[in-house]
């Protein structure tokens, strides 16, 4: 038989050669799916402020956290709390890792729930413009990297422009994180979580609460 022309190069036969660049990824995604659960704790227990505002089904749905290699390529891990898909209506806060780019929180409403909390989230504009959030403006709720032709930085809005889009089909607001700052994301990503249920609900937060 001739010999296969499928050639490696160099860059790559030395990862051939080395498995331990496996190993270490398996200890990061490890990690990574621990800040997770230390996220979702932290969540829970910020909850209690927020529950009497928000819908039973919202509030009663357990987390879950998943897991890919193949999102564009590259691994990822997802943690969603509330999480509630269902095929009229989604209510859903998203905690996103993605490898090589960043952490992100989104909230994804559709149906019912957008309907209920565009009003309240327009009259958190100018805070969530201030935070740095941007809001999907793209064809499909199902696009997570933030690129330019898909998410728009609110900044770059008014408030009218803010309401028409949170009355598109679907409603998403993304904040991104750098990897970098990797021992200040739980911290983060927990004060975006209760900075978006007060935005959701009108009831006050403040970074370090707990309903506990």
């Amino acid at each position: 038989m001739a010999d296969a022309k499928i050639r490696l190069s160099s860059e790559e036969m030395e990862l051939v050669l080395n498995g331990q660049w496996i190993l270490t990824k398996n200890t990061v995604l490890r990690k990574v799916n621990d800040l997770l659960v230390q996220v979702l704790e932290a969540q829970q227990a910020l909850l209690p402020l927020f529950a009497g505002h928000l819908p039973a089904e919202v509030v009663t749905t357990s987390p879950k956290i998943s897991r890919g290699d193949q999102y564009r390529g590259l691994p990822w891990l997802v943690l969603d709390h509330p999480r509630c898909f269902g095929r009229e209506a989604t209510f859903a806060i998203r905690s996103f890792f993605w490898w090589g780019n960043y952490m992100s929180v989104t909230l994804q409403l559709s149906g019912s729930y957008q309907l209920q909390y565009s009003p309240a989230l327009q009259a958190a504009f100018p805070l969530l413009q201030q935070e740095g959030w941007l809001i999907a403006t793209g064809e499909s709720a199902w696009e997570h990297h933030v690129e330019e032709q898909n998410y728009t930085a609110l900044t770059s809005l008014d408030s009218r422009q803010f309401a028409v889009c949170c009355g598109q089909p679907f409603l998403k607001l993304v904040k991104l994180h750098s990897l970098k700052e990797w021992d200040q994301l739980t911290g983060q990503l927990t004060g975006d979580f209760g900075r978006l249920l007060s935005a959701l609900t009108g009831i006050s937060y403040r970074a370090g609460e707990t309903g506990l």
